[in-house]
């Protein structure tokens, strides 16, 4: 059996696995190989759809990279795996996952001064967070995470933000907005009024009053609203005046 093959049936066995043969194959590990099984991830992912098959085989990658001290390509590989098991997540525990991942290895990437993928790293942080807290009742640190974590996102984004990337930041302060203004902050309240402050304005830079998602109008004007709702209470009140003018004209 080829190291290829060696690596791909360790990966369906766990990080432990691939880290056994890692340990006991070294001079077979080359660039290639490593390259060879996170394409591997991505073919699984495109052809089958099998999310956990991405996830196991992307860690492995991301293994094999590190291994070879290719540090860029493991983080990417690593960022790949903890998408993959937050779009499989279905509970608060398995959100916890893909969320400390994500705050552990953004610094790195900062480092790196890959910011491109810090800023995705923290927008996944984010999300994970509020998904969290919306099945944990609105646990209000569960919000405070999230803000926190757009707040770190904001500060690795220039103008510009590539649209896909972009796209991921939009959806998540929209849903933040109703459960922060229910939450009862207690000794948090000072911290959260800061994070939100500083979520409008970041979002009043970073996103344009007529962002669209392409062919949505109903969802572009959701966001549209709540954006709005932001800046209003937090932020620039003719920022929200013109988002919510742009939503309703896409409503007509």
């Amino acid at each position: 059996m080829s190291a290829f093959h060696d690596v791909v049936a360790a990966a369906t066995q766990g990080p432990a696995a691939v880290q056994e043969w890692i340990e006991t194959h070294r001079p077979d590990i080359t660039t290639a190989l490593a390259d060879a099984v996170y394409e591997e991830s991505s073919r699984v992912l495109r052809e089958n759809r099998d999310l956990g098959g991405r996830a196991s085989l992307s860690l492995a990658a991301s293994a094999l990279y590190l291994t070879l001290g290719l540090e860029e390509k493991a983080l990417q590989a690593s960022f790949d795996h903890l998408q993959c098991v937050y779009l499989a997540a279905d509970t608060a525990k398995a959100y916890e996952y893909p969320f400390n991942g994500a705050r552990k290895i953004a610094p790195r990437a900062r480092t790196k001064n890959l910011k491109e993928l810090a800023f995705s790293l923290h927008v996944l942080a984010a999300d994970c967070a509020y998904c969290i807290a919306d099945l944990s009742n609105e646990a209000p640190d569960w919000l405070l995470r999230s803000l926190e974590d757009l707040h770190e996102a904001a500060h690795d984004a220039a103008v510009p933000i590539d649209p896909s990337r972009l796209a991921l930041y939009v959806n998540v302060p929209p849903n933040l907005v109703g459960p922060c203004s229910r939450a009862n902050w207690g000794g948090d309240a000072g911290a959260a009024q800061t994070l939100l402050i500083s979520l409008a304005k970041e979002i009043e830079r970073l996103v344009p009053v007529d962002y669209a998602f392409p062919n949505k109008p109903d969802m572009t004007a959701f966001i549209a609203e709540r954006l709005a709702i932001l800046s209003d209470d937090y932020g620039n009140p003719h920022v929200a005046a013109r988002r919510r003018s742009f939503g309703a004209r896409l409503q007509k």
